[in-house]
């Protein structure tokens, strides 16, 4: 294990209302590839409808910039016709890694 400077993470919650193919589109994964301080992006899917949006950021600012920034506008924007339910959102932080 490794000790590194507490990465900062996004995890977030959500039930889609619509397809997968959808949510793939909606989620933003073009938006993040030109956010310079989102590190890494991740769509997982857990079952049918359930997904979660996993974010990795080296600071704060990229952080906040990214909750603040185009993808949070526009999923807002259409939250009710894209989720059940609203999204949780975790912000956490990486102490150490292998």
């Amino acid at each position: 294990m490794r000790l590194i400077h507490h990465r900062k993470i996004i995890i977030i919650f959500f039930h889609s209302l619509g397809l997968a193919s959808s949510w793939k589109k909606t989620c933003g994964v073009e938006l993040a590839k030109e956010e310079a301080g989102t590190v890494n992006w991740y769509g997982l899917k857990e079952d049918e409808g359930s997904y979660s949006v996993f974010d990795t950021f080296n600071d704060e600012a990229g952080r906040d910039a990214h909750l603040n920034g185009e993808i949070a506008k526009a999923l807002m924007a259409k939250a009710s016709e894209l989720f059940a339910n609203p999204p949780q959102i975790h912000k956490i932080n990486i102490l150490a890694d292998k």
